[in-house]
């Protein structure tokens, strides 16, 4: 593996350029770092990106299918610890295979693609440099800060993520070095609306870990009650569906199919339950008129005087 480390030339007139022009837009937008390493980003799917690189050229998460780990560099090309970064990132593509490693930087918002397109030129960096679309929006925004840097597997998905300066190129190698060869198996994990059948978050798990459940929809009406399979050490795609019980507290008694209103409607539903041919839960949890654990005829008859306005 190579080791030499990309650094800037003595291209004076450009790097003033840059410089003048880093300082106008650094004052106007004060960068936030830290030279730390940051799990922020950690398990953010990216894999259904989809923009183009600073000359125009389409780029999709395909690029992340074939290797071990893509490593993201986001910068500025108006903060200078980003550009010395640069060589660094610049670096990295020379030295790994790109069979296994792809290597690209990902443009901030307020950066000139035209301007970063020179630099590049100007300093024979050949790694490509992509724009930001919703996607990598996402994962970039998670903190508001340059620079940083982003590792994610085969899959798409976020393994590790540096909020911060690296010191050394060295430091930058060895991140990138332990996660080739070591792609990790993911499963799917669908949770599922239980009451409208849609899916509410789609989730990729390490293979033999947990995975996150979301917040459940809110009905009105129903309450959550429970999640209807372990998720807690998953080892393949699964679907969880969602739970839900009448919130019976919402309703009347004898309001058997829970519009709001007791009248001759709830009176046949509840017949059709006694008789065996209505099973839901209006039923069996609004339909216990006598309130003794049994849905009888004696119910039904009790319902009707209800209706009827012949007792409460």
């Amino acid at each position: 593996m190579k080791r030499s480390v990309k650094r800037f030339s003595s291209n004076r007139g450009f790097t003033a350029l840059i410089l003048v022009f880093a300082l106008v837009i650094a004052l106007a937008l004060p960068a936030i770092h830290a030279n730390a390493e940051d799990n922020g980003a950690v398990g953010i799917d990216v894999s259904g990106f989809s923009t183009v690189d600073i000359y125009g050229n389409e780029v999709n998460g395909d690029i992340f299918k074939s290797r071990d780990i893509t490593v993201i560099h986001y910068f500025a090309i108006w903060y200078d610890v980003c550009i010395v970064e640069m060589g660094y990132i610049q670096t990295a593509h020379e030295n790994f295979s790109e069979s296994e490693v792809g290597v690209y930087g990902l443009l901030e918002a307020s950066s000139s693609a035209d301007i970063c397109a020179s630099l590049m030129d100007a300093y024979a960096y050949t790694y490509p440099c992509l724009m930001l679309d919703d996607v990598l929006s996402e994962m970039a925004g998670v903190y508001p800060m340059v620079p940083q840097t982003f590792f994610v597997d085969s899959n798409g998905i976020v393994v590790e993520h540096f909020a911060g300066i690296f010191e050394t190129y060295e430091q930058l190698e060895a991140i990138i070095a332990s996660h080739v060869g070591q792609s990790l198996v993911y499963h799917t994990v669908a949770f599922i609306d239980g009451l409208t059948d849609e899916v509410i978050a789609s989730v990729p798990v390490v293979d033999g870990e947990a995975a996150e459940a979301p917040e459940p929809p809110v009905h009105e009406g129903y309450a959550f009650s429970h999640w209807d399979a372990d998720f807690s050490c998953v080892h393949e795609d699964i679907n969880v569906v969602a739970v839900y019980i009448v919130d019976v507290s919402q309703y009347e008694l004898g309001d058997v199919n829970m519009s709001g209103n007791v009248d001759i409607t709830d009176v046949v539903l509840l017949l059709r339950g006694v008789l065996g041919i209505e099973t839901s839960d209006g039923v069996s949890l609004l339909g216990d008129m006598d309130t003794n654990g049994e849905i009888q005829v004696d119910d039904v008859v009790i319902l009707i005087r209800k209706v009827l306005g012949i007792s409460a």
